[in-house]
């Protein structure tokens, strides 16, 4: 008997945020169907992987006690954890990481120390890859935020076509809960109308550009930093600047700004 699709694709992502590669979950998925063994060559058939491939995929399966062998006849054969206890296996990993978060935690504002003295002069610049990349470089306007101040330029249309909606909705509810309160001069266009319908419950000051003023980036200065995030459909990515001086001058660009519009 086959999964159903929708099934099959739920099973696919969890065991994909557990930290198993496609072929793993492949596997995994496959031994899970039945209560007995398997051999080798009947696993190889039906996920289509050759056996030099599938030997080192069942060894970090055991390695990760989603999957027992056994010998039968002198064949060695294999069989995966009962279905239930997955989902102890889920809860072991996230209480493990919750004490890798306790750890870090702890040891975070000294290594913070130590890699601020290494600065010296110069700018510290970090550059995130990609659109998860971008994402991950926004948390900083929250997590490394104490003044709660953010000044932007916002190109609002690029990041909604960049973005899921969903994302930049829970994004905005986190930001505000933290208490940001975000002042920006945004594009001419409906979603940064939108936006600006919505200022005050999501902590923030809108003010549009006249028409012909167009960009598809957003610039953040915050603290001592500027991010810079660039929504091109062929490389987006943000750069992520931190320096006193930079940082105070995108400031008063932004007041210069500010003051000329209503």
């Amino acid at each position: 008997m086959t999964l159903p699709k929708h099934v099959a694709q739920n099973l696919a992502e969890t065991l994909s945020d557990i930290g198993l590669s496609s072929s793993e979950a492949k596997v995994f998925t496959f031994l899970l169907q039945f209560q007995g063994t398997q051999r080798v060559s009947t696993i190889a058939r039906q996920t289509r992987l050759n056996r030099t491939t599938l030997y080192g995929i069942l060894k970090v399966l055991l390695e990760r006690g989603l999957v027992s062998s056994v010998e039968e006849r002198g064949v060695l054969t294999y069989r995966s954890i009962e279905p239930a206890s997955l989902l102890e296996h889920i809860e072991r990993l996230r209480e493990k990481l919750s004490q890798s978060a306790r750890k870090v935690t702890s040891t975070v504002s000294f290594i913070e120390k130590v890699r601020s003295q290494s600065l010296g002069t110069f700018p510290a610049i970090q550059l995130f890859d990609g659109i998860e990349g971008i994402k991950q470089a926004y948390e900083d306007t929250i997590t490394h935020n104490p003044s709660k101040e953010v000044y932007g330029f916002t190109g609002t249309q690029a990041i909604y076509d960049a973005f899921d909606v969903e994302w930049v909705r829970a994004y905005l509810v986190r930001r505000t809960k933290a208490g940001l309160k975000w002042r920006t001069i945004a594009t001419n266009s409906p979603q940064s109308f939108s936006l600006k319908e919505r200022d005050k419950s999501e902590s923030r000051v809108t003010k549009i550009l006249p028409k012909g003023y167009e960009f598809e980036i957003e610039i953040a200065t915050y603290e001592d930093k500027v991010l810079i995030a660039s929504f091109s459909k062929d490389h987006p990515l943000a750069l992520l600047i931190e320096d006193e001086r930079i940082a105070r001058t995108m400031c008063e660009l932004f007041r210069y700004i500010d003051s000329t519009l209503t």
